[in-house]
């Protein structure tokens, strides 16, 4: 049978398979005449026939539609797909057609503010991606720069401000690259000082934790150099060490370095007093000194030291007056003054010195020749530089009586009280050779006779004299030479005469 719709042949259902219009049952059809069968078949080719050209007009309909729908999707595809204004102007730039690309800005971006600003925008964008590339090792520092330059033309301080931060990346990232290869190689002072270059001038390097292990290697390796040196007795120089890599140290750590560092001073201390002491025993005082200038140039003064050191200061005194008074008990006043001055040189004000050089200097010989006389006889006493005695010898520093002059030749010296002795030579003037005269000399301390020769001729020879002159104010010398000058007489001489304490 056939769909009485839409004219297709079914089977004995009760609706169509294909458009689902009810049919009549097949007893109900078969009551039916042979009139109405054929009425009914051909009012159904006539609803078929219609159902089937409704059927292509949809279908046409249809195809007209999903065409214009490809047609539409195809001018949008194609406008989508067309470079935008700011997409062409951009890669004009790329390409480096300059004078085009300023052309087109003229014609086709001017007065465009929307284009504009979304080619700066995308411009903008590039640029930063470049640098983030060069960052991330994508290109070479020569490529970034060329690849940046590219929009120097139109972007004059977008492009300086990515050149700045391009140099200022491949900087670090050669501190960096030579900071990883000293870690490497376990310098690691060096490693963490180009670390620090970078903690502080550029974030884009994660340095933090190879920094902390650089610390901790150098803060480890500075206290064991430290403790090595104080293992040799290097105590200051452990000490001298700290001070100066203190300032490298945490606040944590600057306190641990501290305590080391008083620790390290008073061992030097001890060991430096232990030496001292051992010195001092033996009375080696100028080493005392040595050590204990050490100590106060290395660690300053304190009670302690200063109390050392007066100790020491009386010592020495006490030592050094010893040597004098031995040097003067043999009249060795050269050796004395040495004595005093290496004294001086420990203690350059000591008042004790002072008043030995005082009391050496009495005990420095003076020429009686040199003093002026207060007093003087009839005559006076000759002087003379150096005379030539009867047996050919010289003499400098003369006192002579002259050969024509009374009993009353003499001069009195002024000693205060200052010498003990009188030493001197006494010889015959060259001039009394042949003479059968007899001359003299008599010497008074405070008109006390001390020393008298009263029986000299020309035939004396030269001999010393020492005269006991202690506590003597006032000096009398009186000489006597008979005859008549340039005849036969005599001319008695005290040669040298040196007053001593």
């Amino acid at each position: 049978m056939f769909c009485k719709k839409c004219g297709k042949e079914i089977k004995a259902e009760k609706f169509c398979s294909f458009c689902g219009t009810e049919q009549l049952q097949q007893n109900m059809k078969s009551q039916k005449t042979e009139g109405e069968v054929k009425w009914n078949e051909t009012e159904i080719k006539q609803e078929h026939n219609s159902t089937t050209k409704e059927s292509l007009r949809k279908v046409l309909n249809r195809k007209i539609l999903i065409t214009i729908v490809v047609l539409l999707m195809c001018v949008l595809i194609l406008l989508w797909l067309q470079p935008s204004k700011s997409e062409k102007f951009i890669d004009l730039l790329k390409r480096g057609e300059y004078e085009l690309a300023t052309t087109y800005y003229q014609e086709q971006l001017a007065g465009d503010e929307k284009e504009i600003q979304k080619v700066y925008e995308e411009v903008t964008s590039e640029i930063s991606n470049i640098v983030d590339s060069y960052y991330s090792d994508s290109i070479s520092f020569d490529d970034a720069v060329n690849s940046v330059d590219t929009y120097s033309n139109f972007y004059y301080t977008e492009v300086g401000n990515a050149l700045q931060k391009i140099k200022a990346l491949k900087s670090s990232k050669d501190v960096f690259a030579e900071a990883e290869e000293k870690y490497n190689a376990q310098e690691y002072r060096e490693a963490y000082q180009l670390y620090s270059q970078l903690k502080g001038a550029d974030n884009n390097f994660a340095v933090e934790e190879k920094m902390e292990h650089c610390y901790a290697m150098i803060k480890d390796r500075i206290l064991a150099d430290a403790a090595v040196l104080v293992e040799e007795q290097g105590y200051m120089i452990a000490v001298e060490s700290l001070d100066e890599k203190i300032s490298f140290f945490n606040d944590e750590d600057k306190v641990e370095v501290n305590q080391k560092i008083e620790e390290y001073k008073n061992l030097f201390l001890e060991t430096m007093l232990a030496r001292y002491n051992e010195r001092f025993v033996i009375e080696d005082y100028e080493s005392c000194f040595s050590i204990l200038q050490m100590v106060v140039g290395e660690l300053g003064t304190t009670d302690k030291i200063n109390e050392i050191s007066e100790n020491l200061h009386v010592a020495y005194e006490t030592y050094i007056s010893e040597q004098v008074g031995g040097c003067l008990a043999v009249k060795d006043v050269n050796a004395g003054m040495q004595w005093i001055r290496q004294g001086q040189n420990f203690i350059p004000t000591s008042e004790v010195f002072a008043d030995l050089e005082l009391l050496v200097q009495e005990y420095i010989p003076v020429s009686l020749h040199e003093m002026e006389p207060f007093a003087i006889g009839d005559f006076d006493l000759w002087t003379s530089a150096s005379r030539e005695d009867t047996m050919g010898s010289m003499h400098e520093n003369v006192i002579r009586g002259s050969m024509d002059s009374s009993d009353n030749q003499y001069s009195v010296y002024n000693l205060e009280g200052k010498y003990n002795v009188l030493t001197g030579t006494i010889a015959v003037d060259k001039g009394s050779i042949g003479s059968k005269k007899i001359g003299f000399i008599k010497i008074y301390g405070d008109e006390v006779l001390l020393w008298e020769d009263t029986n000299i001729d020309a035939l004396t020879e030269p001999y010393d004299i020492s005269v006991n002159v202690s506590g003597v104010k006032h000096l009398k010398i009186v000489m006597c030479g008979q005859g008549k000058a340039w005849s036969s007489g005599i001319c008695v001489m005290l040669c040298n005469p040196i007053l001593q304490k």
